[in-house]
């Protein structure tokens, strides 16, 4: 029984050797294979990875705009449904009263009146909707109800409206004067949100806010409508009157400027869907840039692979035959 000498040695390193590195590069093809992406970005680009850098730049923002477009739609639909309920709860309000207040439904404007209470808390509360916990219509400001209950509010007006001489002004100014009690005591929220600006250059815009003139015009309608009936002032028919007449000129002042924010809205909303596609194209396209440099070729790899799988198969018969020899010299 002989030594097992430097060359019987270095012929068996160098079979690990083979064998590890026949291992390793199948290891690669099966990854290659299965994920359809190469394994080495250096090979694929011919150690000019400038190109793909800048691919993969693009691609992360247009992706960050895509999410902040995405954002943008999620929210102004929302506003969409919120001002479509609006509209519902207060388009058929307004010649309601007009009828009851001019006699057309004897016996009911007292009832049409108090309905008004319920109409301005059901509004008060769809301006205070938060989807996701961010308030929709509080502009810049995105935290708590945007909008004092509809009982505060009317608390407030009543006191503006104590031993006033001009109903019609005081209302105006309560609700429309920026360092008025409706401004500096209902309004919870901020100025509008600026749009965020995409790269492509187009705007992602916010909601409208909920002090905006078109709902104080409804919130103006709907708190005279209501405090026309109040007990606070019904001694006096002057007073009445004028609530009245505020409340039906609010009222129907609010179908107009209502509408004409919802069609603005609509711009907002037609727009940010452009720009959408405008990105969605463009990541499209980059993604296919992309693919085509780290893509690895399916019957490439599958050749690739099964090559491998023969070479490995080979070594392993050679290494069989050469440790048998070896054993057998060993013996000997």
């Amino acid at each position: 029984m002989g030594p097992v000498g430097t060359s019987n040695l270095a012929t068996l390193l160098g079979s690990q050797s083979r064998g590890a590195a026949i291992r390793t590069e199948l290891d690669r093809a099966q990854i290659e294979l299965s994920t359809g992406r190469v394994t080495s970005l250096i090979e694929a680009t011919k150690g000019d990875l400038q190109p793909l850098y800048g691919i993969e730049s693009r691609l992360s923002t247009v992706q960050a705009d895509l999410d902040a477009v995405t954002i943008g739609q999620t929210r102004l639909d929302s506003a969409e449904a919120a001002l479509d309920q609006i509209a519902t709860l207060t388009d058929s309000f307004g010649p309601e009263f007009a009828n009851a207040v001019s006699g057309l439904i004897p016996g009911e404007n007292e009832a049409v009146s108090r309905r008004a209470g319920d109409i301005l808390e059901d509004v008060i509360g769809v301006l205070n909707i938060a989807p996701g916990g961010r308030a929709l219509f509080g502009g810049a400001s995105v935290d708590g109800p945007v909008l004092d209950s509809s009982t505060d509010l009317l608390d407030a007006l009543r006191t503006a409206l104590t031993g006033s001489t001009d109903i019609a002004a005081d209302i105006e100014a309560f609700f429309f004067d920026t360092a008025g009690p409706f401004e500096t005591t209902i309004w919870n929220g901020a100025d509008p949100a600026l749009p965020a600006r995409t790269s492509l250059g187009g705007d992602v815009h916010a909601p409208p806010v909920a002090n905006a003139p078109a709902l104080k015009d409804v919130l103006t309608g709907l708190s005279a409508a209501f405090l026309s009936s109040d007990p606070a002032f019904a001694a006096d028919a002057a007073v009445t009157a004028e609530l009245q007449a505020v409340a039906e000129t609010a009222l129907l002042n609010s179908r107009g400027s209502l509408t004409g924010l919802r069609e603005r809205l609509g711009i907002d909303q037609a727009q940010l869907a452009l720009l959408d596609e405008r990105l969605t194209a463009e990541s499209n396209a980059l993604t296919t840039s992309r693919n085509e440099i780290i893509a690895a070729d399916p019957y490439e790899t599958a050749t690739w692979l099964n090559a491998l799988e023969a070479q490995l198969d080979a070594f392993y018969t050679v290494t069989a035959r050469q440790s048998a020899l070896s054993f057998t010299r060993y013996l000997g």
